[in-house]
């Protein structure tokens, strides 16, 4: 775990947004004041991938940052 980086001991490596359905590190997230970095989200919307790994098993372990990622695919 990155000490540097608050949001992976709650979120994990990889953050999902909700909003815009693209999926970035969480340190990606933290540099960019705790929002997302492609529409700004803010952490309301944020899910680990993990979870949404779990209701997508084809889904890779390590998202591609900026590519969209249906909730369910």
């Amino acid at each position: 775990m990155d000490r540097n980086n608050p949001l992976e001991a709650e979120f994990g490596q990889y953050i999902w947004c909700e909003l815009c359905g693209t999926a970035y590190a969480s340190a990606a997230w933290a540099a960019n004041g705790n929002t997302c970095p492609n529409c700004g989200a803010t952490l309301i919307y944020a899910h680990p991938w993990e979870e949404i790994r779990r209701n997508n098993p084809r889904y890779p372990e390590i998202p591609v940052e900026g590519k969209e990622y249906a909730l369910y695919g």
